[in-house]
């Protein structure tokens, strides 16, 4: 990602590379200095990605309209289980780009339409992004520069299009350009 964007354009800068893809999260903390690509520290969480976003969504749906105490995890290996995932993956996505989005899926032969929120999906997966946050100040705390300031976040993986997580590392790093423009992230 680092090499992507141009290490040229960011010589002299600390930057952070914030991967969140469909099922892994990584952070690194990188500079360059004269043409060369440095790590300060990387950190991450290799259970922790966009389907917990998307399981969320499957969670939520499950007891709010159909009305049942069962959660993805309980239905995760039946092929309703794979159908519901794949249409919170949807939901997902265009919640990225709308403020509502209808969650369609079959639960035990029966239709089902939710409209969701953009604002209820952030309150569901809310803890989800401060984990990812606190992996986040984790690398900071471990790099070989602890008074670096960070320049420039760069988002990587098909999850940083979520707005909630370039509102939320802004809100951490004032300031900072959180970049999400040059390169699609996936």
């Amino acid at each position: 990602a680092a090499l992507s964007y141009g290490a040229n354009k960011l010589e002299g800068k600390t930057f952070m590379v914030y991967d969140l893809g469909g099922g892994t999260f990584d952070v690194s903390i990188m500079r360059v200095t004269n043409g060369n690509l440095v790590t300060l520290s990387t950190d991450g969480d290799h259970h922790l990605g966009g389907v917990d976003w998307d399981t969320e969504i499957v969670n939520y749906v499950l007891s709010n309209c159909c009305g049942v105490d069962e959660t993805y995890d309980d239905i995760k290996d039946t092929k309703e289980g794979g159908t519901l995932i794949l249409a919170a993956e949807q939901c997902k996505k265009l919640l990225s780009k709308n403020a509502e989005s209808p969650m369609r899926f079959r639960y035990k032969n029966r239709m089902y339409t939710k409209a969701i929120s953009r604002s209820t999906f952030e309150e569901l997966t809310s803890d989800l992004l401060q984990k990812t946050i606190d992996v986040v100040h984790h690398a900071m705390s471990i790099s070989t520069d602890r008074n670096a300031s960070i320049d420039e976040i760069i988002l990587v993986g098909g999850s940083s299009y979520m707005p909630m997580v370039k509102n939320r590392l802004m809100e951490e790093f004032p300031g900072t350009k959180v970049r999400l423009d040059q390169f699609e992230p996936d």
